[in-house]
């Protein structure tokens, strides 16, 4: 099964370093958000615009996985994480191992920027 997760491409498009000093980033500790950033995936591409367009200037990356362990992450399983979820059903909480193992997927990255565009053209016509 083959997960996608679409990354702000500022940098890296991954984690920046922390800045302990910084209140931003003490929060996101104190929040758990520290840790959840970077781990939110989906299996549904149809669904990767609405990230695609939140996130402003995109990258996908993907990354293959074992369908049982999948269903072990998907977010309708994990109530924590589905207070935080967009499409319990669809997206997927991973471990930060299988996040990391993530590689860029140029060509999914260039269907979902025709995708956007096609969507944004179909919306701007009267």
């Amino acid at each position: 099964m083959r997960l996608y997760r679409c990354e702000s491409f500022f940098g890296t498009g991954r984690r920046p370093d922390p800045e302990p000093e910084s209140w931003v980033w003490q929060g996101l500790a104190a929040s758990g958000g520290w840790d959840a950033m970077g781990r939110w995936f989906v299996s549904d591409v149809s669904i990767l615009p609405w990230y695609a367009r939140d996130a402003g200037s995109f990258r996908i990356v993907s990354i293959e996985v074992d369908p049982d362990e999948a269903e072990e992450w998907r977010v309708s399983r994990n109530p924590e994480a589905g207070r935080f979820s967009r499409d319990e059903e669809n997206e997927f909480f991973v471990p930060r191992a299988v996040a990391e193992a993530a590689v860029p997927d140029e060509a999914m990255t260039a269907e979902v920027g025709l995708m956007v565009s096609a969507e944004d053209g179909a919306s701007a016509r009267p």
